[in-house]
């Protein structure tokens, strides 16, 4: 029934292998770093920038009207 999960070949040896001869960061060296980091960066990116706008805005905005 788990014979597709519990009989698979131990792949250890060779990743062990990959990732520590890979000279480029640890974050980046697994073969799905750049679909999963990708997003991240963009979106991190996205609400940096409204969050410096909302402040700049906070601090710097429209004067307060007199009557």
């Amino acid at each position: 029934m788990l014979s597709w999960l519990v009989d698979r070949p131990n792949r250890m040896l060779e990743k062990q292998r990959y990732y520590q001869n890979s000279t480029k960061p640890l974050w980046r060296r697994s073969p799905r770093a750049s679909l999963l980091l990708t997003p991240y960066y963009a979106l991190f990116t996205v609400t940096m920038m409204g969050s410096v706008y909302g402040a700049y805005d906070l601090v710097f905005g429209k004067p307060v009207a007199k009557e």
